[in-house]
């Protein structure tokens, strides 16, 4: 009984907090509308990513829920390789039940953007229930805090106008700081499924894994898929 209570006590910790900060955390304005319409003279572009977190969050002990995460892209300034913390887009996996905003499931969720073209890099994970900012372990600082410089294992990709590419499913241990990227995964038909909600993007997706920069200061390769 007593463990009971404590699993809901836990639950209903996430919960409260989640509904305090989600009217905070204001949903991202490059999400596409219902009734976009783009075709392949747009001079923007169209990203698909699917989010999940792996690892469910632990309070008093207890695993109680999966965190809801933000994840913040910046755009990338070619000459510098520096990734902005300001010039970004964001892909929030905050669940929505009976019109409250709360903690996810620890399935995958997939999120279509509509996103200027250009080059961007993965620099921060954002966990909305434990109210703390992660800047991952792949940048480095370059005097300044709203920029940081490409490193190795930092992933990063670029789009064209006119494109519609999904990226893959992201897997994402945010259950203590600093998160982890812990696998890439493809899943083409989940990833169409949700394109298909918009009937106005007539241009064919195709797939592309983001790239890394390895450790060792070689040429970027590929992000390895997970099978």
């Amino acid at each position: 009984m007593g463990n009971v209570m404590n699993r809901r006590a836990a639950w209903l910790a996430i919960m409260l907090i989640a509904i305090v900060v989600s009217g905070c955390a204001a949903r991202d304005p490059n999400k596409v509308a219902a009734d976009t319409q783009f075709t392949k003279g747009a001079r923007d572009s169209i990203l698909v990513l699917g989010v999940k977190s792996t690892e469910p969050e632990t309070v008093l002990g207890i695993k109680a829920g999966y965190v809801p995460l933000v994840l913040v892209w910046g755009r990338v300034d070619p000459a510098t390789k520096a990734a902005s913390q300001s010039n970004v887009f964001k892909i929030n996996t905050t669940q929505t039940l009976l019109g409250i905003e709360g903690g996810g499931t620890g399935e995958t969720t997939y999120h279509v953007l509509r996103i200027p073209p250009g080059t961007y890099a993965l620099s921060q994970i954002h966990t909305i229930v434990a109210g703390y900012n992660i800047i991952i372990g792949h940048h480095t600082k370059i005097g300044t805090s709203t920029h940081m410089t490409l490193a190795g294992g930092a992933p990063f990709f670029s789009i064209k106008p006119g494109e519609v590419r999904y990226l893959g499913d992201l897997h994402v241990d945010a259950s203590k700081a600093p998160a982890k990227l812990v696998r890439l995964a493809r899943n083409d038909q989940p990833a169409k499924a949700e394109l298909a909600r918009y009937p106005g993007i007539q241009v064919r997706p195709f797939f592309q894994a983001p790239s890394v920069l390895p450790e060792s200061g070689e040429p970027a390769t590929a992000m390895p898929v997970s099978q």
